[in-house]
């Protein structure tokens, strides 16, 4: 299992993943924010922190729009 927490004065998000033997990989989140956008760019800070821990060739820049 892997818990993310980001927190700052505007942001608090909680990403967990686990891979429970012979079963499904879950990510659960959790967060609060004074504004969307700062909650979903947390939320992207976090998946793109997990992918590079497990080694994911993947990163959020390759499908968000600009």
């Amino acid at each position: 299992m892997i818990s993310l927490d980001v927190v700052n004065k505007e942001v608090r998000i909680l990403l967990t993943y686990e891979e429970p033997v012979g079963g499904k990989p879950r990510i659960m989140i959790t967060g609060t924010a004074d504004l969307s956008h700062h909650l979903i760019e947390g939320v992207f800070d976090l998946v793109d922190r997990l992918a590079r821990m497990e080694r994911c060739s993947h990163q959020s820049s390759e499908w968000r729009k600009k």
